[in-house]
């Protein structure tokens, strides 16, 4: 189970920080098999179970702005 391709599904269905944070939470507590392997990544990570998916959604969408943001600077020199 990767933890990064869920928060990025996750993202995909809804850009709202609250609402994937919300959602992961829910799904963590309701599938055991989901929450060790998110302990697991947490711990390969090097971060906090309690904010390791917070930091993964903040990454994946200062990730996406940063796309954007380059291209709109290519778009620029058009």
């Amino acid at each position: 189970m990767d933890i990064e391709d869920i928060i990025q599904a996750l993202i995909d269905q809804n850009q709202s920080i609250d609402f994937v944070e919300s959602e992961f939470q829910r799904r963590l507590n309701e599938d055991a098999e989901l929450k060790e392997a998110y302990l697991e990544w947490c711990d390969a990570q090097g971060l906090s179970p309690k904010m390791g998916y917070i930091e993964c959604i903040e990454e994946v969408i200062e990730s996406r702005n940063s796309v954007w943001d380059t291209l709109s600077e290519f778009g620029d020199y058009e």
